[in-house]
């Protein structure tokens, strides 16, 4: 799934949005960083050989057993330690306006989460191993084609059954708007198979769009927040930005074009093609 970025009433270069994607910039790095320290410790101090032996201990010497509980073990450690920077993205959100949401219902998000992390993350691991057992000489071919396979899979349900265990969607109402962004995607050469109207509004005062899903469930996804508060020409002008993603398109800097991180006030209804899009456009087809 791509999303858009947010939308705000800030400018886009006003000192506040500035000192807002700055923070969350280092923030994200700061996680990154963290989760790499982290598997880089377990590995040079063997705490991660010790924690494989207690998950045999503790899974009755089962080895698929011990190998789940060896899964759960080194998530529930990695959300402990990580658990500040996690709740100060919380925090974040609230400082600068961004959230409706309370901290009752962000745990309970965080609690989801973990929960669908360690299922997929079981899943993979116990594929890998399996993989491994069977097929000593080759398992790292087979691993790659069996997670090609995992991940289309995982892209198809994405929209049906993980993304509604966080918000929940319908289908958008407006029969004229939803023409106008099925006919833009197919434009594009991106085929969809619905849009929605996201309920984000319950959470989050950020306007947002996303295209999610693969084949027979992709789809666009429209945040409340957007279509309440946005005319239909800047949705498709958001929806434009989500489909420069989907074509390779990277951000680039000029405030007016397409493919600016932000989009702003005062040019959300007038975004063309600028030369910043062009080359970036021109950068993604010399990778094809």
């Amino acid at each position: 799934m791509t999303l858009a970025e947010n939308l705000t009433s800030a400018p886009v270069d006003s000192p506040e949005a500035r000192r807002y994607n700055r923070t969350r910039r280092w923030l994200e790095i700061s996680e990154f960083v963290f989760g790499f320290a982290f598997l880089v410790l377990l590995l040079i101090t063997g705490w991660s050989g010790t924690l494989r032996d207690f998950a045999y201990r503790l899974g009755f010497q089962n080895y698929s057993l011990s190998l789940f509980l060896y899964v759960l073990l080194l998530l529930v450690i990695s959300k402990v330690l990580g658990i500040g920077l996690d709740y100060y993205g919380f925090r974040l959100e609230r400082r600068f306006k961004l959230s409706n949401q309370s901290l009752r219902a962000w745990i309970w998000d965080e609690v989801k989460g973990f929960l669908v992390a360690l299922v997929l993350g079981a899943i993979v691991v116990e594929l890998l191993y399996f993989t491994i057992r069977q097929w000593s000489q080759h398992w790292w071919m087979l691993a790659w084609a069996l997670f090609m396979v995992l991940f289309v899979i995982l892209a198809q349900i994405a929209p049906v059954l993980l993304l509604p265990i966080f918000y929940k969607f319908e289908p958008l109402d407006n029969e004229d708007l939803r023409r106008r962004l099925v006919v833009l995607s197919e434009r594009a050469g991106t085929r969809v198979r619905g849009v929605y109207r996201w309920k984000l509004s319950e959470k989050s005062k950020k306007a947002n769009a996303a295209l999610t899903g693969l084949g027979s469930t992709r789809r666009i996804i429209l945040a409340d927040t957007l279509l309440d508060n946005y005319a239909p020409e800047e949705i498709e002008a958001v929806l434009a930005h989500e489909l420069g993603h989907a074509l390779g398109l990277a951000h680039v800097d000029d405030p007016k074009a397409v493919m600016h991180e932000l989009l702003s006030d005062q040019d959300r209804t007038t975004l063309t093609l600028t030369n910043a899009d062009m080359q970036a456009l021109q950068t993604a087809c010399s990778h094809e």
